[in-house]
């Protein structure tokens, strides 16, 4: 009788280490994910992309102006984000497609004339929604949420 409950306590602790381990592991592994996600966008998500985007306005003709900083701080963001390309294509893919957009409708506001409040409201409103967009999924990637 005592082997018996002997083997079953030595069964649960052979679960209960192997329970430990794995959570240790999936501990570390979201550890090295948020560093990595810190160490490569919080510069741009914190101060790079608000302090181009508080730079954009409409001039006097409806043109959009200084978009090549929210342009070229995307575009830096991407080329940071290198190393995701090789680690999780997936994210990567989704991540450069979602500042491309947003990159296409700056340059588009700054080629075409929006004269109407009307036309800049919804500009501005589908940047903020764009931004939004990016920074949720970095966030996501930064928790190990599925994208």
């Amino acid at each position: 009788m005592i082997d018996i409950i002997s083997a079953v306590l030595s069964l649960f602790a052979i679960v209960v280490s192997i329970y430990a381990a794995f959570t240790a592991n999936k501990s570390a592994a979201a550890a090295i994910r948020s560093s990595n996600c810190g160490v490569i966008f919080d510069d741009y998500l914190i101060k790079k992309i608000p302090q181009a985007r508080t730079t954009l306005r409409f001039d006097d003709k409806g043109i959009l102006c200084n978009g090549n900083n929210l342009c070229d701080a995307l575009a830096d963001m991407s080329m940071a984000a290198l190393f995701y390309r090789y680690d999780d294509k997936i994210f990567f893919d989704k991540l450069v497609k979602e500042c491309s957009s947003l990159e296409d409708l700056i340059v588009e506001a700054g080629n075409k004339p929006k004269r109407f409040e009307d036309n800049q409201h919804e500009f501005w409103q589908a940047v903020q929604k764009s931004l939004e967009s990016i920074y949720r999924l970095i966030d996501k990637k930064r928790v190990g949420g599925k994208l």
